[in-house]
């Protein structure tokens, strides 16, 4: 079976499939149970995709979704496809799970965002029209939160879209809450509160339209027309805990901050609301720096399952401000699912290496659950990091061969292959991938720095240097990494006089062990061997570990270069 990282990290999201191995001495797919070759058609096209082979993999996709009719097979098929980054393909897989599966609410919205990607708004309707009559209160507030984010232009024909159904389609409440939205997001406030209204005559304790309708007043600079509106919806619904949040936040955005903070501690008392109230209370903590205050309504938050992995994000970040490590460790490790998942466990991972607990630290990023290539890349690079720390260089490398081919033309995973390449001394590696980074971006100044570093190596090539770090010096006159660069070239040219006045500037806007040790050895030759050592010494205090400073002093040491 393949150890491809890219791969275990796509099946730890989609679920656990039949291992290639498994199949190894099997009868041809004809041959199996209906289920199992629809298993073995979604290994096939996720080995497809990894080739290059759309066409291939659509087809075994497609094929196992028809075998199965499953719309867990479906499911995962939309996944795969997207974890490759193929969105018609995913578009197709989802289709048939949201006919294999109408009252999936997941189905119903997977398919609403990838047709609104593809700005098939009429089509994408009926898809939203589903997802809200089946879904619970909370898939509203799903829409709203993609649809806020949306581009104007998709908001405009979305719209439109609406407004093209029959009148007795339009004026389901539910409908009427996005149309509002919509029209408020396009420039017409006016109708938007119009709409919001004559939703609200037919619902008038809804939280969700009082809450838009306090935005949209808000919005249009009527904060106290707002308030006035939240605080009458408080007092004729003394017992809806959700309008009294509504209440309490506009008072906040009012900056009434007594009232709110008295309105929120009595909102602890109720179940739906205590997560939030105390969320809400520890960012009010927060903001005046009261650190221990807000680790105590974070604690009480993570009680509440639905705020839970925000509580626990948020007391990692306290721990680790507070230099508590292990404290900050366990509480990202807590967070189990939501916006923050993928970074707390980063950080986790991030603060066991700086505890030299590297074995750890990697058995933990092998176990997150990603479901985007971003995250994906995110996670290949610490891995990647983690590995040259503990002197797996090779490995790491092999890493990221696999990375690329998965996730091509990604000017990241290139630079660090680039640097890899340059620590197993393979500068004909480093050179290549620096370069197709430039064909990519030819004003990236960390490439062409970086190209020109590497090319200091050989003599022969100085002027190709000079022309690389001379163009990154243009783009960013005041990078102290880009001033070493030049000054250490010329250096090797033998103009010191040059090298002292870039490596000097380098030096006092913000030096790392690199640059000293450079600074350093250019006063030297100077002849200005008190400086150097003053140099150095204040270096080590700050950078006791730097290979490239005790490499330099220990050259230096005896007064005597080599």
């Amino acid at each position: 079976m393949r150890n491809s990282l890219i791969f275990s990290l796509i099946t730890g999201i989609v679920g656990s499939f039949v291992s290639l191995t498994s199949f190894a001495d099997a009868p041809p797919t004809s041959q199996l149970p209906a289920h199992e070759q629809a298993i073995a058609n979604l290994i096939l096209g996720e080995m497809a995709i990894e080739q290059n082979q759309v066409d291939t993999a659509h087809d075994y996709y497609l094929a196992a979704v028809e075998l199965s009719h499953d719309p867990d097979v479906a499911k995962r098929t939309v996944y795969l496809a997207l974890m490759s980054g193929h969105i018609n393909m995913a578009l197709n897989a989802a289709k048939e799970w949201a006919i294999l599966a109408p009252k999936d609410v997941e189905a119903q919205l997977i398919n609403l965002d990838l047709l609104l990607k593809v700005h098939q708004t009429a089509a994408a309707v009926p898809y939203l029209q589903q997802a809200l009559k089946v879904g619970d209160k909370n898939t509203i507030n799903s829409v709203i939160s993609e649809l806020q984010d949306a581009p104007k232009t998709l908001q405009q024909t979305l719209l439109g879209s609406i407004l093209q159904l029959p009148a007795n389609q339009q004026s389901e409440p539910n409908l009427q809450v996005i149309t509002s939205l919509l029209q408020f997001q396009t420039g017409n406030p006016q109708q938007a509160i119009k709409t919001i209204n004559a939703v609200l005559s037919v619902r008038p304790d809804w939280p969700q339209p009082i809450a838009l309708k306090a935005d949209y007043l808000i919005n249009t600079d009527q904060i106290n027309q707002a308030l006035a509106f939240t605080a009458a919806k408080a007092k004729q619904y003394p017992n809806q805990p959700m309008i009294q949040l509504i209440d309490a936040e506009m008072l906040l955005k009012a900056k009434q901050q007594e009232a709110a903070i008295n309105k929120l501690q009595a909102l602890k008392a109720f179940p739906e609301t205590r997560g939030i109230a105390l969320l809400t209370l520890a960012q009010l903590a927060l903001h005046n720096k009261d650190m221990t205050n807000a680790a105590i309504y974070l604690k009480e938050a993570t009680s509440d399952p639905l705020q839970a992995d925000t509580a626990y994000y948020l007391l990692g970040e306290i721990y680790q401000f507070e230099h508590k490590t292990d404290e900050a460790i366990q509480a990202y490790q807590h967070v189990a699912d939501g916006q923050h998942y993928v970074t707390a466990q980063l950080k986790a991972a991030a603060l066991l290496a700086n505890k030299n607990q590297n074995q750890q630290a990697l058995e933990l990023l092998s176990n997150i659950k990603i479901d985007n290539m971003n995250q994906a890349k995110e996670v290949i690079l610490l891995q990647v990091q983690l590995l040259m720390k503990i002197k797996q260089t090779p490995v790491a490398l092999q890493v990221l061969n696999k990375a690329i081919a998965a996730i091509p033309n990604d000017i990241e995973l290139l630079y660090a292959r680039s640097m890899v390449a340059n620590a197993l001394n393979d500068d004909e590696q480093s050179e290549k991938d620096l370069k197709e980074i430039l064909v990519l971006d030819p004003n990236q100044t960390t490439a062409l720095n970086a190209l020109g570093y590497l090319l200091i190596n050989t003599p022969t090539r100085y002027q190709e240097a000079l022309d690389y770090t001379q163009r990154a010096l243009t783009l960013a006159p005041q990078n102290p990494a880009i001033l070493d660069t030049m000054g250490w070239l010329q250096y090797h040219m033998g103009n010191y006089q040059s090298a002292y006045h870039y490596l000097n500037r380098a030096y006092h806007i913000d030096y790392d062990g690199v640059i000293a040790a450079h600074y350093g050895e250019v006063l030297w030759r100077m002849g200005n061997k008190p400086a150097a050592k003053e140099v150095w010494q204040g270096a080590l205090i700050k950078f006791p570990d730097d290979p490239a400073l005790l490499d330099t002093i220990k050259r230096f040491s005896e007064n005597k270069p080599q």
